[in-house]
């Protein structure tokens, strides 16, 4: 779909992936007329194809898989004023070039806590009691010849139990939320430690009848039955959830990830479990991805339940970020203030 303009003065919108028919006809139907060039297959934009197609855009609308990096940014050229990504995360981004160039960026922030929250509460339930392995145990065809067992496929009931959390903002409160009901009891969790949340952690206390404790990684990785991971990505962090950590944690813990693959060592965490130094692992996202085939390690592992980054993937969820996102690349192609505009 292209929708052509003779007067350049027009704004050119860059788009690299076709989202839905109701959410794509917001670029004609605007009061104000843009030069739409968008990527045509439900598949992501070759690389070749968005670095010949930015030269000259006004924005663009990108998805987590696009890099916005300074060799796109030196080809979009002078004209580009904003970058409108369909995601929370915007680690695609590089915002130091963005920054020196005046570049807005906006993301979708808030839109995806309550789906994101349910994946995490799905992981964390498919990893404590074994889902992943009881599904490869039964499509082997392994269940006629063993049976009933008194601990088969057994895992770890979540009643007086305690939840650790790598970030505690509005997605690992909302996980709370839905794990509560289970008879989770105790809360940790480890932040940047930048603001005194005290009084935050009373009253979500309170509400939830659950002990909600602010510690160190050491403690959080020692005392956790479940560490699930919710917080940025940042250079800083990447792998903090390494070798060094996995080896404190409880025999009987697993390791939740619905935030960024990066932050956890794949290849320490595969054999971690394998050596049995944690009972498993339930992932929404990983290094790599999407390039993850049927021959990779985790993909083979029986305890790990891996999913595609699907954590916001309900009809409503990308429903509105499609929305929110082309109101934003509309607005700051023409220069205007964008919403959930990223402080750079």
């Amino acid at each position: 779909m292209t929708i052509s303009m003779s007067a350049r003065n027009i704004p050119k919108i860059v788009l690299t992936r076709p989202l839905m028919p109701e959410i794509m006809s917001k670029f004609t139907q605007s009061s104000r007329p843009v030069n739409l060039v968008n990527w045509k297959e439900d598949k992501p934009a070759p690389r070749e194809w968005l670095l010949e197609n930015s030269k000259d855009a006004d924005a663009l609308l990108v998805m987590l898989s696009d890099k916005v990096d300074k060799e796109l940014l030196d080809i979009a050229g002078s004209r580009l004023k904003a970058v409108s990504t369909m995601s929370v995360g915007y680690d695609h981004c590089d915002l130091a070039q963005l920054k020196q160039r005046g570049i807005k960026l906006s993301n979708t922030p808030d839109l995806l806590t309550s789906a994101t929250a349910e994946t995490a509460a799905l992981l964390y339930l498919a990893a404590t009691r074994r889902a992943a392995e009881s599904i490869k145990f039964v499509e082997r065809g392994e269940w006629p010849q063993v049976g009933w067992g008194p601990l088969l496929m057994a895992g770890q009931l979540s009643e007086n139990k305690t939840l650790g959390f790598l970030g505690f903002g509005r997605i690992a409160q909302a996980t709370m939320h839905r794990l509560a009901a289970f008879g989770i009891r105790n809360v940790i969790y480890t932040d940047s430690g930048r603001t005194d949340k005290a009084e935050r952690d009373a009253e979500l206390s309170h509400k939830y009848d659950i002990n909600i404790k602010r510690v160190d990684l050491d403690a959080l990785a020692h005392q956790s039955d479940a560490v699930i991971l919710l917080a940025a990505m940042s250079p800083d962090m990447k792998h903090i959830v390494g070798r060094d950590f996995l080896q404190k944690m409880k025999k009987t813990a697993v390791v939740i990830n619905v935030a960024r693959g990066p932050l956890v060592d794949t290849d320490a965490l595969n054999e971690a479990i394998n050596e049995g130094i944690i009972a498993g692992a339930g992932l929404d996202v990983i290094e790599g991805e999407p390039h993850i085939d049927a021959n990779h390690p985790v993909v083979k592992n029986d305890k790990i339940f891996l999913l595609p980054h699907i954590g916001s993937s309900t009809v409503e969820t990308r429903y509105a970020m499609a929305d929110l996102t082309v109101t934003n690349a509309i607005k700051g192609a023409f220069g205007e203030e964008m919403q959930a505009q990223v402080k750079l």
